[in-house]
């Protein structure tokens, strides 16, 4: 009898197993990758040598298989939309306000910035800029041929990405290994409230966030408790046996990037108990970074360094089908 209940529970967790499947090719190549709404960003580095335009698709008819829309982006390193305008981090002193109507890409304002640009959130018309090593930048971009600076923290670390969880900012150090709480309750005058030291290393300056937690890009995952930003904490560390390049959670599972690794799909309704729940890997794949859209499914939208971009889909396996 025990061995019956345990060939049916087997049978039943295969039966829900879920998996990440290869969909397509995308007909674009780029090292960095954001999804905005219906918009897809494929971009390659502004310093790229040669310098190649990136690529924009939309998602809306078909998340599986996204239409392209324009191959002549500039080169960048992270973009958001605040309504017809897109505002671009293209690491260099300049934060770029463009005009995306009737699906153009037209420069209309620039910020001088007190250091390179490198990743951006809007909210509430404004943009919310970490600088490479001049921190946090709040520009209004309420006018956007005009955007101007009305805030500034400078923690003195190398900061390279950014998150918001509420009136507090979180600024990702790259070198420091560190992360640091910033109060932006008023705009003009940011804060800091507290810091994270980690005691691994943090690399390839990603990381997002959710429900009180800071999930970091590093030699692991590496998640922090930031639930009280004065007092941030490690949740749980998560190895991959290789570099991890990026992380996006959505809907209680984390979607990782790790190079030649693969794409990694986590658990995490528990933040301090993350469960792996799939993967997928190819000789042809190096996962640099990711976008993922969530519908009746996951899909993956994945920056390669090997070749085209990609897109997968992660799901619950509709049936369990034995290997013959």
């Amino acid at each position: 009898m025990r061995h019956l209940v345990a060939i049916l529970c087997l049978v039943a967790s295969l039966a829900k197993a879920e998996t990440v499947e290869f969909v397509r090719d995308l007909d674009g190549r780029g090292q960095y990758i954001c999804l905005q709404g219906r918009n897809l960003f494929l971009l390659t580095g502004a310093d790229a040598k040669p310098p190649r335009p990136g690529c924009w698709f939309e998602i809306e008819k078909d998340p599986a298989a996204p239409t392209l829309v324009s191959r002549t982006l500039p080169g960048g390193w992270d973009i958001a939309l605040a309504g017809q305008y897109a505002v671009l981090c293209d690491y260099t002193r300049d934060l770029k306000i463009c005009d995306t109507r009737d699906r153009g890409w037209k420069e209309v304002g620039r910020a001088k910035m007190p250091s390179l640009t490198e990743n951006v959130i809007v909210r509430n018309g404004l943009a919310f800029v970490a600088t490479h090593t001049g921190g946090l930048t709040i520009v209004n971009i309420a006018e956007a041929a005009k955007p101007a600076i009305v805030g500034r923290l400078n923690p003195k670390i190398d900061c390279d990405a950014i998150a918001l969880a509420g009136e507090t900012a979180i600024l990702y150090a790259h070198w420091e290994s560190r992360l640091v709480m910033v109060d932006v309750k008023d705009p003009a005058n940011p804060t800091r409230i507290g810091a994270y030291q980690h005691d691994g290393g943090f690399n390839q300056g990603e990381m997002d966030y959710a429900d009180g937690f800071a999930f970091c890009t590093g030699k692991t995952l590496v998640i922090v408790d930031v639930r009280d930003p004065a007092r941030a904490k490690l949740a749980a560390s998560v190895d991959f046996k290789g570099v991890v390049h990026d992380v996006v959670v959505k809907d209680g599972y984390a979607f990782v990037a790790v190079g030649g690794q693969g794409i990694h799909v986590l658990n995490v309704k528990d933040p301090t108990r993350p469960v792996e729940l799939g993967a997928y890997r190819s000789p042809d794949l190096h996962a640099l970074q990711l976008a993922v859209s969530h519908n009746a499914a996951f899909h993956i939208y994945v920056a390669n360094g090997k070749g085209p971009a990609k897109v997968l889909r992660f799901g619950e396996k509709k049936a369990y089908q034995p290997s013959k």
